[in-house]
């Protein structure tokens, strides 16, 4: 039997879902690719609608960073009281001093206020 023997880009069979002709003149074609390639552009149109209509829940998130703000405010604060210096992870051998750490607590506590009033209050 021959081994078929192709002359261009299109008639080559590694190139999924084309449809080749060998040099003997029978046509071959993939069609478990054309099918894969099928489902694969469903799906994609299915999960591309989805997300049109997907909304963000600003009210779920403020109520998150409400309660991550308030536990780092609480953290700094307790930190800056007992005059602790923290490390600064990832910047060598620096840490935060304790002025800072006051000074982080009451930013958190201000942003813990206003995550809170649009998580809780704001209709």
């Amino acid at each position: 039997m021959m081994q078929p023997v192709y002359h261009s880009f299109a008639n080559n069979p590694s190139v999924p879902g084309l449809t080749f002709r060998a040099t003997n003149g029978h046509r071959f074609t993939r069609r478990w690719h054309a099918v894969s390639h099928r489902r694969a552009i469903l799906f994609f149109m299915v999960v591309r609608s989805e997300r049109l209509v997907m909304r963000t829940k600003w009210k779920e998130i403020s109520k998150f960073l409400a309660g991550a703000f308030f536990v780092t405010a609480g953290a700094s604060w307790y930190f800056w009281w007992q005059h602790v210096s923290v490390p600064f992870p990832f910047f060598g051998f620096t840490s935060m001093t304790p002025e800072f750490l006051g000074l982080r607590g009451f930013l958190h506590f201000a942003l813990f206020l206003i995550s809170f009033y649009f998580g809780f209050f704001e209709k």
